[in-house]
């Protein structure tokens, strides 16, 4: 089982024996009491992280943790962190949309468990770019660049009409785009700088750097498309929930 399955199955457990009223809305009344508010959520921490941290990872804010390579590189999900954050981002938006269904409450946990996945795929990405490129690291720069890609991501799947975000209503989708990027920490907050495509592209290119990268451009080679197209297809990492 991979994990993202893992931590849906999970959340999926409690989503299940929701019942529902006359015209198929989710009946949550009490189901939202305790959950933590969303704002402290939106404040993580920098996420790459050493792998003694691990064990520390549900008194942090993070949903989701990278650990660089030395043996395998390891996207980690944080299982606590994530289910918290999807009650508190489906609390924070019922006063508007009233009422939710099952299938949308299902389809928003998907949503914020590939938000995470995404999130921390970049990071090895990157990881693999500073091997093979002999690139920086910019804390502030990545974390701003990996929430960027990962909202890319889910856009790209809201695309995909028989997905499970695909199908999502419109105004769940849209308030759940709004409400769960609305990040305050240095870095994270960030993100909107590479909001659009290629925007992203350009800044990972920048970020990243390839040697004689410059010449190439000189000589109309689309270098920011190759390295974006790299992109979620490199293996290799170690992938758990804890």
């Amino acid at each position: 089982m991979s994990a993202v399955d893992e931590v849906l199955n999970s959340i999926f457990q409690e989503i299940d024996p929701i019942k529902e009223g006359e015209i198929g809305e989710a009946i949550l009344q009490g189901m939202l009491l305790n959950v933590p508010e969303i704002d402290t959520l939106l404040k993580p921490e920098p996420d790459v992280i050493d792998s003694d941290k691990i064990p520390r990872l549900e008194n942090m804010s993070v949903l989701g943790a990278y650990v660089p390579m030395s043996s395998p590189g390891q996207v980690i999900l944080e299982i606590r962190n994530i289910r918290n954050f999807f009650w508190s981002l489906i609390r924070q938006i019922i006063p508007i949309i009233r009422y939710i269904t099952k299938s949308d409450l299902k389809a928003g946990s998907r949503f914020v468990t590939m938000k995470t996945y995404h999130h921390e795929i970049f990071h090895f990405h990157c990881d693999v770019f500073r091997v093979l490129f002999g690139s920086n690291y910019d804390c502030l720069i990545e974390e701003a660049l990996a929430v960027a890609y990962a909202r890319i991501k889910i856009a790209e799947e809201r695309k995909i009409w028989n997905s499970p975000i695909g199908r999502m209503n419109g105004i769940v989708y849209e308030l759940m785009m709004d409400e769960a990027f609305k990040y305050t920490s240095p870095g994270y907050e960030d993100w909107h700088n590479f909001e659009d495509k290629d925007e992203f592209k350009l800044g990972l290119l920048h970020y990243i750097r390839p040697g004689n990268y410059q010449k190439l451009l000189n000589n109309n080679v689309a270098v920011k498309d190759l390295l974006f197209g790299m992109l979620g297809k490199i293996q290799g990492f170690e992938e758990r929930v804890v």
